[in-house]
């Protein structure tokens, strides 16, 4: 969860910063965001730590529609 809300917070950052600018043509969706984040300091490092994250979370939500009862 806190992979995924990291990865839409960095979207956010980029969404606001393009409406501040007022440049649309610099909009970044997460391809763009992440490649930003890959261009800094230790940026494989953030991006091996956040795309660990996003995979478990994945794992929990497969095993969660696995396990999960659903009473009518």
């Amino acid at each position: 969860m806190i992979a995924r809300s990291i990865v839409f917070g960095i979207i956010g950052f980029f969404l606001i910063r393009t409406a501040l600018q007022a440049d649309p043509d610099e909009t970044k969706g997460l391809d763009g965001a992440l490649a930003e984040v890959a261009q800094r300091p230790f940026g494989s490092v953030l991006l091996a730590i956040v795309s660990i994250g996003l995979m478990a979370y994945g794992v929990y939500m497969f095993a969660e529609s696995r396990y999960k009862r659903i009473d009518p």
